[in-house]
């Protein structure tokens, strides 16, 4: 995102998430209160400072998703934690 100016001219810097973003500038743009600069609109996406993080967690998404179907493959049964306590007990057991 840029930076939000609001009407007495003064300059807010907001930062939204990419799946609200749309969201966010129509309900603000409705209000007519406020104008819009993209400062990251000539940078490809891949070049923006997140984009890292992001490859990370569509990486470890993809690797989950592989675990998984091969647990339906080999009927391997996989449910979910009772609590973050008891997971991470058994996660200090495996390593």
């Amino acid at each position: 995102m840029g930076f939000l100016r609001s009407e007495q001219m003064e300059l807010y810097k907001v930062t939204i998430p990419k799946d609200d973003v749309w969201k966010v500038i129509d309900a603000l743009g409705r209000l007519e209160k406020a104008h819009f600069v993209d400062l990251n609109k000539q940078e490809q996406p891949f070049a923006l400072t997140y984009a890292n993080r992001i490859k990370l967690c569509d990486n470890t998404e993809r690797r989950i998703k592989f675990l998984i179907a091969k647990c339906k493959e080999y009927k391997i049964k996989v449910e979910r934690p009772t609590s973050v306590e008891i997971f991470s007990r058994r996660i200090e057991q495996i390593e």
